[in-house]
């Protein structure tokens, strides 16, 4: 049985989300749309190719493969070119694992681009330029990242890290699980078939997000554990202060 060098790596490191910003929205023709619906604007705007566009490139690397807009003095804008002469720009907000549709035009046009990133932003939105992103971009975005959707990324967080472990038996593996609580997991072969163990490090790094006796609600969470079959469990590599463990048999 080994254990992993020290450090707690990000779970979900290079997660990110698509959305459009309200200037994008607007380009769109669809103000009045969700930033996240991206099925709901690509269907409601006449320019509906290019948001779909958007979420099948962006989703498979964070700034495709154009070059990025020159003529704007930094290097992380990128260009989408849709059909017809539409253009796009993106950009990948990596401190809010965002990335967002900055604006759109139909008329072949990147330098409407260059001239908003060169002009203030007069519309009340409060952003840097009318190019990038505003701070009314991100009352939405956090309304939108609740507890609930908070408590989902732990568990994306947590089956990450349980699939690690299924791929090295035997072997304790760490990571936070969305910068929420500290975690370890083990999976031990038996004459039983396999047994998935998780540590907590308590209390968590974000106070109220998890409810009381977090531990059983996340290990039935994960994937193929059975959920009758979830004892306190004394972790294989012995007692750790200010930690809890739990166990449960997997079913795969």
């Amino acid at each position: 049985m080994t254990s992993e060098p020290e450090g707690w790596p990000d779970l979900l490191v290079g997660e990110y989300e698509l959305r459009l910003t309200l200037r994008a929205l607007d380009d769109l023709g669809v103000k009045d749309y969700s930033a996240s619906d991206l099925s709901g604007v690509s269907a409601a705007s006449s320019y509906g190719d290019i948001v779909a566009k958007f979420a099948k490139m962006r989703s498979l690397n964070p700034h495709g493969t154009e070059a990025p807009l020159s003529k704007v003095h930094r290097g992380d804008i990128y260009k989408l070119d849709g059909r017809d002469g539409q253009r796009a720009v993106t950009w990948h907000d990596t401190a809010q694992a965002v990335v967002w549709l900055l604006g759109f035009t139909a008329e072949h046009d990147y330098d409407l681009f260059v001239t908003r990133a060169q002009t203030a932003e007069t519309r009340g939105l409060g952003g840097p330029s009318q190019l990038m992103r505003a701070e009314r971009d991100y009352p939405d975005l956090f309304d939108e990242r609740g507890a609930e959707w908070r408590r989902n990324q732990v568990l994306a967080a947590l089956t990450a890290l349980v699939n690690q472990a299924r791929s090295r038996p035997g072997d304790v593996l760490r990571g936070t699980l969305s910068s929420a609580v500290r975690a370890e997991a083990l999976v031990v072969a038996g004459p039983q078939g396999r047994r998935l163990h998780l540590r907590f490090h308590v209390p968590p790094l974000e106070a109220g997000l998890l409810p009381s006796g977090f531990e059983y609600v996340l290990i039935v969470a994960v994937p193929d554990v059975d959920p009758d079959g979830v004892p306190w469990d004394p972790f294989p590599s012995g007692a750790v202060p200010e930690t809890i463990a739990v166990s449960a048999p997997l079913s795969d």
